[in-house]
């Protein structure tokens, strides 16, 4: 009996570069560092403003997510570190999730399945199950949809918020002009 992968999963993985996505990753990632607007642009007090109108806090947060995008994603990052830390279980798992990881290609490798102690013999999925099995009851502890629905909610009315409130660039406001 033969296995069922599909053609197109197999010529997708073999043709997949990861050297090429670590690349394309580091380049994005120093690109949005070096698009972040200036704090000086950013918390301009000058350009804070009640916006006179719904069309007008829909035209300002339009523009703002646009122009402020690495900021905000700055923002939610930042906001999500401060939950995570604040909230020691899922910190824990974390850690300890990052380390058997981290452990698991350290004495596993690239190309070995099984890891034997004496009589025993262990495989990648006995360890993973394990895992996963000290995992569930500290997940159920740490609870990380409520830590996601607050960070998600703050990171929300925090950007949106900002994006309502601050007006145009000036040098903004006279490009719609021309």
């Amino acid at each position: 009996m033969s296995s069922f992968v599909p053609t197109q999963f197999s010529s997708f993985s073999s043709n997949f570069d990861f050297d090429k996505l670590r690349t394309d990753t580091q380049s994005t990632f120093t690109s949005r560092i070096n698009s972040l607007k200036k704090p000086q642009d950013f918390f301009d007090v000058t350009r804070f403003s009640k916006p006179s109108n719904v069309f007008e806090i829909q035209q300002r947060i339009s523009f703002n997510i646009g122009y402020f995008q690495n900021n905000y994603l700055l923002i939610v990052l930042v906001i999500s570190l401060y939950f995570i830390i604040t909230n020691f279980p899922l910190l824990i798992l974390i850690l300890f999730d990052a380390a058997c990881f981290f452990g698991m290609r350290k004495v596993f490798g690239s190309n070995l399945d099984e890891l034997t102690f004496g009589p025993i013999k262990l495989n990648k999925n006995v360890i993973l199950t394990v895992i996963l099995l000290i995992n569930l009851p500290v997940l159920l502890f740490a609870s990380p949809v409520s830590t996601l629905l607050w960070v998600s909610a703050l990171s929300a009315v925090v950007c949106v918020g900002h994006a309502a409130l601050m007006d145009k660039p000036p040098e903004a406001a006279y490009s719609d002009v021309v």
